[in-house]
Protein backbone atom coordinates (compact mmCIF):
# COMPACT_ATOMS: atom_id res chain seq x y z
CA UNK A 1 0.00 0.00 0.00
CA UNK A 2 3.20 2.26 -0.11
CA UNK A 3 2.58 3.37 -3.70
CA UNK A 4 -1.11 4.42 -3.16
CA UNK A 5 -2.53 7.80 -4.04
CA UNK A 6 -5.27 9.65 -3.82
CA UNK A 7 -8.05 11.18 -6.03
CA UNK A 8 -10.76 13.33 -5.03
CA UNK A 9 -13.82 13.34 -6.79
CA UNK A 10 -16.24 16.13 -6.60
CA UNK A 11 -19.62 15.30 -8.15
CA UNK A 12 -23.44 15.92 -8.10
CA UNK A 13 -25.88 14.12 -5.49
CA UNK A 14 -27.27 12.02 -7.94
CA UNK A 15 -24.23 10.29 -9.30
CA UNK A 16 -22.27 10.22 -5.92
CA UNK A 17 -26.35 8.24 -4.86
CA UNK A 18 -25.52 5.98 -8.30
CA UNK A 19 -22.23 5.03 -6.81
CA UNK A 20 -23.25 4.32 -3.96
CA UNK A 21 -25.90 1.77 -5.38
CA UNK A 22 -23.52 0.49 -7.87
CA UNK A 23 -21.04 -0.49 -4.79
CA UNK A 24 -23.64 -1.92 -2.63
CA UNK A 25 -25.02 -4.05 -5.39
CA UNK A 26 -21.98 -5.26 -6.48
CA UNK A 27 -21.13 -5.61 -2.37
CA UNK A 28 -17.81 -3.27 -2.51
CA UNK A 29 -17.60 -0.27 -1.18
CA UNK A 30 -17.70 3.06 -3.04
CA UNK A 31 -13.68 3.42 -3.54
CA UNK A 32 -13.66 -0.23 -4.50
CA UNK A 33 -16.56 0.15 -7.22
CA UNK A 34 -14.54 3.45 -9.19
CA UNK A 35 -11.24 1.56 -8.71
CA UNK A 36 -13.36 -1.85 -10.62
CA UNK A 37 -14.88 0.65 -13.10
CA UNK A 38 -11.63 2.33 -14.02
CA UNK A 39 -9.86 -0.81 -14.64
CA UNK A 40 -12.89 -2.44 -16.70
CA UNK A 41 -12.37 0.56 -18.80
CA UNK A 42 -9.19 0.27 -19.27
CA UNK A 43 -9.48 -3.63 -20.75
CA UNK A 44 -12.14 -2.65 -23.09
CA UNK A 45 -10.38 0.37 -24.69
CA UNK A 46 -7.08 -1.67 -24.43
CA UNK A 47 -5.49 0.86 -22.75
CA UNK A 48 -2.19 0.51 -20.23
CA UNK A 49 -1.31 2.59 -17.59
CA UNK A 50 2.35 2.43 -19.12
CA UNK A 51 1.13 3.98 -22.54
CA UNK A 52 -0.41 6.88 -20.78
CA UNK A 53 2.72 8.12 -19.29
CA UNK A 54 4.42 7.98 -22.63
CA UNK A 55 1.65 9.58 -24.58
CA UNK A 56 1.22 12.73 -24.91
CA UNK A 57 -2.54 14.13 -25.71
CA UNK A 58 -3.18 16.83 -28.86
CA UNK A 59 -5.56 19.33 -28.30
CA UNK A 60 -6.06 21.01 -31.45
CA UNK A 61 -7.82 23.92 -30.24
CA UNK A 62 -5.68 24.67 -26.73
CA UNK A 63 -3.72 27.87 -26.65
CA UNK A 64 -0.62 27.80 -24.73
CA UNK A 65 -0.82 28.26 -21.30
CA UNK A 66 1.91 30.72 -20.27
CA UNK A 67 3.35 31.22 -16.31
CA UNK A 68 4.32 33.88 -14.30
CA UNK A 69 4.67 37.33 -13.47
CA UNK A 70 6.84 38.28 -16.74
CA UNK A 71 3.93 36.46 -18.81
CA UNK A 72 1.09 38.16 -16.99
CA UNK A 73 3.17 41.78 -17.42
CA UNK A 74 2.98 40.95 -21.06
CA UNK A 75 -0.12 40.15 -21.30
CA UNK A 76 -1.51 42.68 -19.86
CA UNK A 77 0.78 45.26 -22.00
CA UNK A 78 -1.04 43.56 -24.89
CA UNK A 79 -4.66 44.89 -23.25
CA UNK A 80 -4.34 47.76 -21.31
CA UNK A 81 -2.82 50.66 -23.73
CA UNK A 82 0.25 52.66 -22.39
CA UNK A 83 -0.17 56.06 -21.27
CA UNK A 84 2.37 57.78 -23.59
CA UNK A 85 4.18 60.77 -21.01
CA UNK A 86 5.23 58.09 -18.95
Amino acid sequence: MKNEKTIFIRCSEETLLLAKALAEHEDRSVNKQIIHLIHSAAKKNPILAGELSRRKTVYPNKKETKYGLVELAKSLQKVIPQDPKN
